[in-house]
């Protein structure tokens, strides 16, 4: 699987898919508030602080910091320097680099939020974007779903299941509401 990664991406883009991949994450540490914002300070001298970013810097510590950790730097970063760290993610790198540190940061500090992003994106505009919306639905019905439902309601003040009924059809619709449920 890293060869085709590496075999369809390029760049920056490539060494984050493959970072995510390899699977490095801290995930049972506990939170390290001082090691916070030793990295919320390693981030800014990274990024905001120098003329270019170090790419490097960014890829490593988002993909090997548990999530609360992330969100810790975040906060961090947002009480020292008076911005969010996704703020200057979105100002320091771009392309689906940027699209998906923001992502790991924005999970990190809200992932129920940002899933009711991501659902209502799917059904957003004309038409549905089905293999998102499938594909959302399946990842989080056995998982987090009623979360992520009071997270939509909350955002867009709709219920998940109204805005899928509204948005899709038939037994597509059917299969999509009994998953949601209500």
């Amino acid at each position: 699987m890293e060869d085709d990664i590496r075999g369809d991406t390029s760049g920056d883009f490539e060494k984050i898919l493959v970072a995510l991949m390899q699977g490095c994450r801290e995930e049972n540490a506990p939170v390290d508030v001082a090691r916070a914002q030793t990295d919320a300070d390693e981030l800014y001298a990274a990024g905001e602080k120098r003329c270019g970013t170090e790419e490097a810097v960014f890829t490593r510590i988002l993909t090997q910091r548990s999530f609360c950790q992330i969100k810790a730097i975040s906060e961090c970063y947002g009480k020292k320097y008076g911005k969010s760290l996704v703020k200057a993610i979105q100002r320091e790198t771009s392309g689906y680099y940027e699209r998906t540190m923001v992502s790991i940061v924005r999970f990190a500090e809200d992932k129920n939020d940002l899933l009711a992003e991501w659902f209502h994106d799917s059904m957003a505009g004309l038409g549905t974007r089905d293999e998102m919306l499938i594909r959302l639905v399946l990842g989080r019905c056995e998982i987090d779903l009623q979360d992520v439902k009071d997270a939509y309601m909350r955002k867009y003040n709709k219920p998940l299941v109204k805005a899928i009924e509204d948005d899709t059809s038939g037994d597509y619709r059917k299969m999509l509401v009994a998953l949601v449920g209500p």
